[in-house]
């Protein structure tokens, strides 16, 4: 083999390296990365930011976190709520008993008198007359008793209650203070024999009914009622019905 023959072949040999070397290149190139490779470039980003695994791990915790705060403001808002109106019942039951113990308390006394019967006053020898009932009441309260209006009524044997005489309206009082000792009568209609009397207290056939309406200084409305027999036996009874205060 001659000179130029080997320098051809060392040629050739030289163009068959370099094309299995370009090509060995462009096969790196078109190769796709492996999984794992891909794995661990994805949590790496150059501008430093999370990834969109990380922020949607962040926006979940954010989520998470508000829910949370809100249902702790619910609850706060409704504790809240609830004491407000727990302090307002305490401030009005409070209230409500101190008027109770301050407030005025009309009622008989124990001066307890019995039917009385009458002639009229510029007839003294008229056959006929009438049957009084007075009665002593008193504040057994710690405030006056004011505004004080009252209806009386007379009851004779099986007959209804009628209102005492000449009175069609509603009597007025003057206040009362507390511990002050004031007086009333029940006056029946006229043409009471001495004879009726009798029977009538035989009978326990007498009653008499009071009620009282009033205020106090606050404004509050207050009511009491009393109804009184006469016993055959001569003492004073309540009714059965018609006694109470409120």
């Amino acid at each position: 083999m001659d000179k130029r023959s080997l320098d051809l072949r060392k040629a050739a040999l030289s163009s068959k390296d370099d094309a299995t070397t370009e090509n060995q290149g462009h096969a790196q190139e078109d190769t796709p990365p492996s999984k794992h490779a891909v794995s661990r470039r994805l949590p790496v980003r150059a501008d430093g930011k999370p990834t969109d695994q990380k922020r949607d791990a962040w926006d979940w915790c954010k989520l998470i976190v508000e829910f949370l705060a809100f249902i702790a403001l619910v609850f706060y808002t409704c504790e809240t709520r609830r004491t407000n109106n727990l302090t307002q019942e305490a401030l009005s039951a409070s209230g409500d008993q101190f008027r109770q113990e301050q407030r005025p308390y009309i009622w008989l006394t124990n001066s307890l008198v019995s039917p009385e019967f009458i002639r009229p006053s510029g007839n003294p020898g008229s056959p006929a007359g009438q049957i009084i009932w007075g009665y002593h009441f008193t504040n057994y309260g710690r405030t006056p008793a004011l505004g004080i209006e009252f209806e009386e009524f007379m009851k004779l044997g099986d007959g209804p209650f009628i209102k005492t005489f000449m009175e069609p309206r509603q009597s007025i009082g003057a206040p009362l203070p507390p511990n002050k000792d004031d007086f009333s009568t029940v006056v029946s209609e006229p043409g009471i024999t001495p004879t009726q009397f009798a029977q009538l207290l035989r009978s326990e056939g007498i009653s008499i009914k009071v009620v009282f309406r009033y205020t106090d200084a606050a404004h509050g409305k207050y009511e009491a009622g009393f109804c009184l027999n006469r016993l055959n036996a001569g003492a004073i009874g309540y009714c059965r019905e018609g006694n109470y205060i409120k």
